[in-house]
């Protein structure tokens, strides 16, 4: 490995590691408290993904998260159309049923971050949490159950005072997160669960206001986080991607002269396994930041 080689994967490492330090992600049984973002008006932040780009980690969207050229969404694009881009013909059924398999793998999903802290981990800080629309669903029922907002002192219509459920500093409810892997307490299903539900009884972020103070200024930008990656590194990543297919990659055509079905099978690799991941001593520079954001729900 020469010398720029070298830079270039310690700097990956550098990247997997910051921000692996500023994310959250369940492992067993956990208590934890959301907390209300300072650097915006919405409590829970959206950011989208490409997640089956071959081996690598998932690849923030330049389209969606910043209105940016993504040549990922422009291949997506001509997936999902109905008409081959070249001809101007419809596509063969099976073509067409072929490229959306593809076209449902590598499209831009997304997750939802809001702050958290980890009960009896405090002094660490707030960390991100990276949820499913789903679980980012599943915690804001919570402010619509009627004990929860009687124990607030708050109207059914106050919406924003409906949020101090989870959000509230002075009292609030604790979560208790649950992650199960199939096979375990009781999971009887083929994936991961991680199931969210909420405390009976509220409590305050800290009962020392110094600490909370700390625990706010605590949270870093999401920007900060996730910036938004240039242009070269989306576009090496989906260049690796089409490569894998064993076919030559081309800037324009159709879509079997970027991958064809042999990128169908590439993208149902494992996204973060050791395999398809390169690896320093023994741990997978991928896999460091990616299964942070990996969800096996």
């Amino acid at each position: 490995m020469n010398i720029n080689a070298l830079k270039e994967r310690l700097s990956q490492l550098n990247r997997s590691t910051n921000k692996s330090a500023n994310l959250w992600k369940p492992k067993d049984e956990h208590d934890v408290r959301m907390v209300q973002n300072p650097h915006s008006s919405e409590p829970f932040q959206e950011l989208y993904f490409h997640n089956e780009i071959g081996d690598a980690m998932p690849i923030l969207c330049p389209r969606m998260n910043s209105g940016k050229d993504c040549p990922i969404c422009d291949f997506a694009d001509k997936l999902k159309a109905w008409k081959d881009p070249e001809t101007g013909q419809d596509k063969p059924k099976s073509t067409r049923e072929a490229d959306f398999e593809i076209f449902k793998k590598i499209q831009a999903k997304a997750r939802v971050f809001v702050p958290v802290i980890e009960r009896g981990k405090e002094d660490e800080g707030a960390k991100w949490w990276s949820m499913t629309p789903a679980q980012a669903q599943q915690a804001l029922e919570m402010c619509l159950e009627g004990d929860r907002l009687e124990e607030m002192g708050v109207d059914k219509d106050d919406g924003e005072g409906a949020a101090k459920i989870l959000f509230g500093t002075a009292k609030g409810y604790d979560i208790h997160v649950s992650y199960a892997k199939p096979g375990e307490k009781q999971n009887s299903k083929l994936f991961t669960q991680i199931t969210l539900k909420g405390r009976i009884k509220p409590s305050a972020l800290s009962k020392d206001e110094g600490q909370v103070k700390k625990i706010l200024e605590s949270i870093k930008k999401l920007s900060e986080v996730f910036p938004t990656p240039p242009a070269s590194e989306v576009e090496r990543a989906f260049q690796k991607f089409v490569n894998a297919g064993g076919q030559e990659a081309k800037a324009e055509g159709g879509t079997e002269k970027y991958a064809g079905k042999p990128a169908a099978d590439t993208a149902k690799k494992p996204t973060n396994s050791n395999e398809n991941a390169k690896v320093s001593g023994t741990r997978s520079l991928d896999q460091a930041f990616g299964d942070m954001l990996k969800d096996e729900e």
